[in-house]
């Protein structure tokens, strides 16, 4: 195989590999599963849902919203879908599910050596041999 070839592979199957490796990166917590939401919901969302944190939500009527915190009190919580955007707020009675999106330090870290890694066999394996043959 030439290394022109071996080059259009690497350039097809590096952008799958970061893209699928970043995606490990992120992680969802319920809130609403946690032990003691069914009975004091506001107490559960105000020790996890911090002001600035993304989350995931869907509401008792099915409405899904992916929004960034603005506002938690006791009664909502408000959050924008964008930074230019009006803040949606929502009623804590009317949310059936939450999730906050947390990013993971070590797998980004891991998933950064891996790249980094995956770069480098590529760059060696394209370079050729070191030594003439027969060597």
């Amino acid at each position: 195989m030439s290394a022109a070839s071996r080059l259009r592979q690497m350039s097809v199957v590096s952008p799958i590999l970061i893209v699928a490796l970043l995606s490990a990166c992120t992680t969802m917590k319920s809130v609403t599963e946690q032990k003691n939401y069914a009975s004091h919901p506001s107490q559960v969302i105000a020790n996890e849902v911090d002001v600035g944190d993304r989350v995931l939500l869907r509401t008792r009527d099915g409405t899904e919203y992916d929004l960034m915190v603005l506002e938690v009190s006791e009664e909502t919580i408000a959050g924008a879908v964008c930074k230019e955007c009006d803040p949606v707020p929502i009623a804590i009675t009317d949310i059936a599910e939450l999730y906050v999106k947390e990013m993971s330090e070590v797998k980004t870290l891991g998933a950064g050596a891996l790249v980094v890694s995956a770069i480098l066999v590529a760059v060696l394996l394209l370079a050729g041999p070191a030594f003439p043959p027969g060597l």
